[in-house]
């Protein structure tokens, strides 16, 4: 037998929506909200039972030091079964804190799920092990088809606001350290949750990466292992999201500035953005002519838009001469992302 495999994990659509664990409730009727994974995850030739964990992962990011450190994450992953045209919910578990992994057995081309099932199954008659999908030229495709992987990460919630009985984000952290062998006092416990609590963190429950283990299925030897490149982001959160700007108006001042311009946004803003001019060349961003632009210090942030005053610029020519043209954009400072819709704006001469 070989002593080791290949795997890789790789995400193709990294924009995501990260719900709560309750909105994919599968004992609740019409629960399906959308989120699945896309991508694949390939595996090389193997003619032996193989286990295969995917689990989350921590990304990086601000206060997230003690988290990589203990490779800890809270997100749950959800295995949906979606039949034909119908999500058959019977077949899942509820959720529960030991399924920020999950399990699965491969063995013939088929892909077995391992159920971990728990209190909140009680009556219910989720199989124990069943066939979610197939292997097909050495690849596992994740995805919203009945004949993929169906997975989706949910979040658990904070203990003030979740039931007795369900997933939270303490209970998630414990059963990881617990299963990592590692110290699960109230001490670490809470520590780590403050990597994804509050206005500052908060944003590090949105954020996440995937990692697949493989291992032999009856003596548990690792075999291979690999961690996404890619994180998964929650579009949605203003924070971590893509900044996508929806118009600027008007899209031309003179060169002695003082025009009041408006760049609205498709959805909320975070205070921590500024409004800044790219210096383009068609569709190649030249950021070594920004130096010659005069920055734009006088704006307010408002809900879902930017309003500011055109400052006044001394270096057009420079610009002019080498085929260049400004075009406004919004930069978040956190993490330095810049939006991606631009429009030319037109800056000319006084007259």
């Amino acid at each position: 037998m070989e002593s080791a495999l290949e795997c890789k994990v790789e995400i193709t659509n990294t924009r995501n929506k990260i719900h709560y664990a309750s909105e994919w409730d599968p004992r609740q009727p019409a629960h399906t909200k959308g989120g699945y994974l896309e991508g694949e995850i390939t595996i090389s030739e193997r003619d032996w039972p193989i286990k295969m964990t995917i689990e989350s992962y921590p990304a990086e990011g601000v206060g997230m030091e003690d988290a990589l450190d203990a490779g800890v994450h809270p997100a749950i992953i959800h295995n949906v079964r979606m039949g034909k045209g119908k999500r058959e919910q019977d077949k899942e578990p509820v959720p529960n804190d030991s399924h920020w992994r999950q399990d699965y057995l491969i063995e013939g081309g088929l892909v077995k799920i391992l159920n971990k099932t728990s209190s909140f199954d009680d009556g219910r008659n989720v199989p124990l092990q069943d066939i979610v999908t197939k292997v097909n030229n050495n690849k596992i495709v994740l995805g919203r088809k009945n004949n993929e992987l169906n997975l989706i990460i949910v979040q658990p919630k904070q203990r003030s606001r979740a039931d007795a009985m369900e997933a939270t984000l303490t209970k998630v952290i414990s059963n990881r350290l617990m299963d990592a062998g590692k110290d699960y006092s109230n001490s670490i416990v809470n520590n780590l949750e403050k990597c994804f609590k509050g206005a500052e963190f908060g944003k590090n429950m949105k954020q996440v990466r995937l990692k697949v283990d493989l291992r032999d299925y009856n003596t548990n030897e690792i075999l291979a292992s690999h961690l996404s490149e890619q994180t998964i982001v929650d579009y949605t959160n203003m924070h971590i999201g893509p900044l996508d700007l929806a118009d600027a108006s008007p899209l031309k001042s003179c060169m002695e500035g003082g025009r009041k311009v408006i760049i609205a946004s498709e959805q909320k803003l975070p205070k921590d953005v500024e409004p800044i001019f790219q210096t383009w060349s068609g569709e190649t961003h030249m950021e070594d002519f920004e130096k010659y632009l005069t920055p734009i210090t006088d704006f307010e942030i408002r809900l879902d838009s930017i309003i500011f005053i055109t400052p006044r610029q001394t270096n057009l020519s420079i610009l002019a001469g080498n085929n260049l043209t400004p075009k406004p954009a919004v930069r978040r400072i956190g993490d330095n992302h810049i939006s991606r819709k631009s429009s030319i704006f037109a800056m000319f001469p006084t007259t």
